[in-house]
């Protein structure tokens, strides 16, 4: 059997630095998906693409960063679906992923799949959603919820970690938020150098709306320099000072960090730059990675997640950078924001 790799991310990721605590324990088995088969099986088998998060949306996948892995036989005989799930166990654990999931396409082409989250633990209903609080306290150190409106507010965090007031379930109604997406975020307990990790992301009601300044991205060159243009459009529409995207350490830390080719945050390399700045008397604010075809893909990504608006609506920061990398014809941008104490650079 040949393994063919197509990595298919699906999600994005954001962080802010800081220390954050808590106790290991010790990892749960990885789980089979059945909820997810069927529904990555037409995704998969059935375009000639790289999906996107808009596709899993409209087949009811709300799981993020979902690596795939698409397999052919060159043996005479089918391919064996037992073998697959053998062959995902063995990737989800090489990439600290919790859960798995594999199909066949026909008998000589199939795919497998691994994911953060440990399982189906949120549950869309009619007008609520349903979350297993008590799975995220086993596989997290610390997680949240947040919720980003279409109407293009600041976002907001709905749910810390382990609120005494949670059992098993966490129930949001979803008729007091309005459109928008909702997304839940994991620190994993193991290993330490992962950072935060979307886990999953859906929208609600009428979803996300659209992206400001949606036509200032079909015009312009698919470059770094455009994706900095629109977010400072996007700051000052938000009465907020644009980001200065000058300083020669933070593009040079920018890069660093995008030479990971990596869609995880790594959270000893962002204590690296993080010591750099602090050098050139400058703080670290946060990151975001996101991968995409082109800008306006990875700016609808930027937008629609909660943690990632967070980051760029924040009062924080006084400058920004973009790095930038090629991952199987993929785009990856790594927006890093900072606070400078001089302007000597």
């Amino acid at each position: 059997m040949k393994l063919k790799i197509a990595i298919f991310l699906i999600g994005f990721q954001c962080t802010t630095f800081g220390a954050i605590t808590g106790t290991y324990r010790k990892k749960p088995d990885v789980i089979f998906r059945n909820d997810l088969s069927q529904r990555l099986n037409t995704l998969f088998c059935n375009q000639d693409r790289q999906m996107t998060t808009k596709d899993a949306w409209q087949n009811q996948v709300f799981d993020s960063q979902i690596d795939v892995q698409m397999v052919s036989s060159t043996e005479s005989g089918p391919i064996d679906i037992s073998k697959l799930k053998k062959a995902a166990v063995k990737i989800a654990n090489a990439k600290y992923h919790n859960s798995i999931a594999a199909g066949m396409c026909d008998s000589k082409r199939g795919w497998v799949a691994t994911m953060p989250a440990a399982g189906p633990i949120l549950h869309k209903m009619k007008s609520s959603i349903k979350l297993d609080a008590s799975t995220m306290d086993r596989y997290c150190r610390y997680w949240r919820v947040d919720f980003a409106s279409a109407s293009g507010s600041p976002p907001r965090r709905l749910f810390p970690k382990n609120s005494k007031k949670i059992k098993k379930w966490l129930n949001i109604d979803t008729r007091l938020l309005g459109s928008g997406v909702i997304s839940a975020t994991c620190r994993p307990r193991k290993p330490k150098w992962i950072g935060t990790t979307m886990w999953f992301m859906l929208p609600i009601n009428r979803g996300p709306g659209k992206i400001p300044f949606h036509s200032m991205l079909i015009s312009a060159p698919d470059e770094p320099e455009a994706l900095l243009s629109w977010i400072n459009a996007v700051r000052q529409k938000h009465n907020l000072s644009p980001l200065d995207s000058k300083h020669a350490g933070l593009n040079w830390a920018g890069q660093q960090l995008a030479a990971s080719r990596s869609i995880r945050h790594n959270r000893n390399h962002i204590k690296k730059v993080s010591q750099l700045l602090k050098e050139q008397r400058g703080q670290f604010i946060g990151e975001n990675r996101v991968i995409g075809d082109n800008n306006l893909e990875k700016a609808w990504l930027l937008w629609v997640s909660p943690r990632h608006r967070s980051l760029l609506l924040s009062k924080k920061p006084s400058h920004i950078a973009v790095g930038y990398e090629l991952i199987n014809q993929k785009k990856l941008s790594v927006v890093i924001f900072a606070k400078f104490f001089t302007n000597n650079y």
